[in-house]
């Protein structure tokens, strides 16, 4: 029996999806897990879709753990303040005592595991691929957010569009069709406001792809879409900045195709399309190997409960970019002091 896991936290709802992907991840792996259970917590976890999900589920028991040796998660320990380091000028950003939960699927595609249905052998597009919404107002929000140093999702598909550079179909079954007969040498980009992939097929129509533009999210760059990507071999094509945001730091030509300005970006396009076979398989392999040591639920759920950290950062969206810009203004308030 694992060890079971004691949530005894005030405002889990604040860390939404991503919490529901944590006890997934510790489900998965065979711990029970237990929130405090006073009538706020159960109010507080019902009150977010995501977090009420947990209790429709059935995966978390609002009780105290059985009496013995549990994994304790405290206000001190567990913290949204994932992106204060970008501010707080720390060189080591993952250092000994500190763990950065790193970003996860969807909740309605992380339900379905990384299980690809595709055929072993299946030959892989050598092209670049990104399905999601491409809404400007949404996608541009991120700029409120200065020390977010990477163009916004609406920019980078939107550049690439206007100079011809990616494709897009106007109709799932024109996608499809097409994805039939290859999609070599291509930068496919398509706007969920189009039409959509059914979530149970995602992964199957990802692991059709050698590539993934890794685009940022609305308030923050990490975005459920890469933790997808990668979960099937998918290598991300992204920007510096995101790039150097995971924990350990995506590598250039090893686990992803990294990029520091759009017209570069066009450069690498060119890049990977005339990339040989073994190159892209080595990468893959990296990208495969990186995910199940850092980014797969086994190995999310050994590093939370390893009790090695004296600090575990998780992602909140809107809140941790909130948190982070309130660390900067303090920086800047003592530097204007001094």
């Amino acid at each position: 029996m694992k060890m079971p896991v004691y949530f005894d936290i005030k405002k889990p709802a604040a860390y939404s999806r991503y919490l529901y992907n944590l006890v997934k991840c510790l489900d998965f792996a065979g711990h029970r897990v237990f929130f405090n259970p006073d009538k706020t917590t159960e109010d507080e976890l019902a009150s977010n879709r995501f977090t009420e999900m947990l209790l429709k589920e059935d995966i978390v028991s609002l009780a105290h753990p059985p009496v013995g040796d549990h994994f304790h998660v405290t206000e001190n320990l567990l913290s949204p303040r994932y992106y204060d380091h970008i501010v707080l000028d720390r060189a080591d950003t993952a250092g000994k005592n500190d763990y950065y939960v790193p970003i996860t699927p969807h909740p309605a595609v992380f339900q379905f595991g990384s299980r690809v249905s595709r055929q072993k052998g299946t030959r892989r597009n050598q092209s670049v691929f990104m399905i999601g919404s491409m809404n400007a107002e949404l996608y541009q929000r991120i700029e409120n957010f200065p020390p977010f140093k990477t163009p916004n999702r609406y920019k980078i598909c939107q550049h690439l569009l206007d100079r011809q550079l990616a494709v897009q179909f106007s109709s799932l079954d024109a996608f499809q069709d097409r994805l039939e007969r290859q999609l070599d040498r291509h930068c496919v980009v398509l706007d969920s406001a189009n039409f959509k992939i059914p979530r149970d097929g995602l992964l199957d129509v990802l692991a059709r792809f050698d590539f993934y533009l890794a685009c940022p999210g609305v308030y923050m760059p990490f975005s459920h879409n890469v933790a997808e990507a990668m979960s099937v071999g998918c290598i991300p094509v992204i920007h510096a900045f995101y790039a150097q945001l995971f924990h350990p730091g995506l590598k250039d030509g090893h686990t992803a195709v990294i990029y520091e300005s759009l017209d570069e970006l066009e450069s690498k396009l060119q890049q990977i399309y005339r990339a040989p076979r073994w190159k892209i398989w080595y990468m893959r392999r990296k990208v495969e190997r990186y995910y199940q040591r850092i980014m797969s639920p086994a190995a999310i759920a050994r590093n939370f409960v390893s009790g090695r950290f004296t600090k575990i950062y998780m992602l909140s969206e809107q809140r941790s970019a909130r948190l982070m810009r309130e660390a900067q203004k303090r920086v800047t308030a003592v530097t204007n002091h001094d």
